[in-house]
């Protein structure tokens, strides 16, 4: 009975930790995508984005064009790899067939805006031959992985059924939708899983208002409640993430607003992360100089956050010029005016009588 129980743990152990290196990965892809974001953030939008692509030569044609393949490309990559982990789990293979509770295979998509459509139009003519050849190579390099697995022709035909349901949703309204409706097939065992979890890991000592409020220990409500609450002023959450916390200008944007709706920073949630990540990892060391080296990133990391954003407000409306201090140049010699004391006569007489 020992013996089952001591195997049991080793086996629940090994899960956590399998979980805490996902959830690692997880974390550095969140840094990169946040790194993305920020890139991002910075381009011209509407009028000014479409005269800027107009005037542009054809290599950032390209490079323009090849971004938002690649940006398709990473979506579908990240549905493949949700799909995965939902199908490794008995738990959350059901959803996948979408039998999970609270499922919808009907729901509604977002209508096109007129500039997405014009842009899928102009993309459409660009990108439809290069588009066919990469789906011709992603075709050869997944029949070759299929034929190495033991379930190969079964992998197969999932992979070719999902490629026929992600294909033709490069517009961003189509997206939106496809996020919507998976985020929604998931909602019930989420739910579930936060409600059950959040009973077995309540505590019985009371807390300050302060932590309860952080990691929703609450008492009074469950966590399910409290994140419904949080969520019900939907126009705050949304101004949140609109407002420019990370000190970026956008071209063609105002740069004293501090609002913008074409902007998406979620700059405090993901300090937050990267502040817990820092903490668990210097929890988990116990080298001097590591602990020494996480302790400076994270003093960097309060810096940042506490850092205000000083605004000339006098620099608005060209009413200051604004300009960018060239650095020195490094072994340039300037050019100087001839100084050679011998004539041209002289000179010719030299160079003859070397030759002679």
């Amino acid at each position: 009975m020992l013996t089952l129980d001591a195997s049991s743990d080793v086996k629940k152990g090994e899960a956590v930790r399998r979980q805490m290196a996902q959830w690692d990965q997880l974390m550095h892809l969140q840094i990169k995508i946040h790194s993305a974001i920020r890139a991002f953030n910075k381009l011209p939008r509407d009028e000014k984005a479409r005269e800027l692509l107009a005037s542009a030569d054809e290599e950032t044609k390209r490079n323009y064009h090849a971004v938002r393949r690649n940006v398709i490309k990473m979506t579908e990559t990240l549905f493949e790899a949700e799909d995965r982990l939902l199908s490794g789990s008995s738990q959350t293979k059901a959803i996948l067939s979408g039998k999970s509770e609270g499922h919808d295979s009907d729901d509604e998509e977002i209508e096109s805006s007129e500039d997405e459509k014009e842009e899928d139009a102009a993309d459409g003519e660009e990108e439809t031959d290069e588009e066919d050849k990469d789906e011709d190579m992603e075709d050869d390099g997944g029949s070759e992985d299929d034929a190495m697995d033991s379930d190969g022709a079964e992998n197969g035909e999932a992979d070719d059924a999902k490629k026929k349901a992600f294909k033709g949703r490069s517009s961003r309204s189509k997206l939106s939708g496809l996020l919507a409706k998976r985020d929604k097939r998931f909602e019930t065992f989420r739910n579930n899983t936060l409600k059950k979890w959040d009973e077995r890991t309540r505590l019985t000592n009371a807390r300050s208002i302060k932590d309860a409020k952080k990691d929703f220990s609450a008492f009074d409500s469950s966590v399910l409640t409290q994140i419904q609450k949080i969520l019900a002023d939907r126009n705050r959450l949304i101004r949140r993430t609109q407002t420019n916390r990370s000190d970026i200008e956008r071209i063609g944007g105002d740069p004293e607003a501090t609002q913008d709706v074409e902007l998406f920073d979620d700059h405090d949630f993901y300090q937050v992360l990267l502040k817990e990540l820092i903490e668990r990892k210097s929890a988990q060391t116990s080298d001097p100089i590591e602990m020494g080296r996480q302790w400076l990133e994270l003093q960097k990391l309060r810096e940042r956050r506490s850092k205000k954003r000083v605004v000339d407000t006098k620099a608005s409306k060209g009413r200051k010029t604004r300009f960018v201090t060239i650095p020195k140049l490094v072994n340039f010699h300037p050019a100087m005016p001839e100084s050679i004391p011998w004539s041209h006569e002289k000179r010719n007489e030299l160079f003859k009588s070397l030759f002679v």
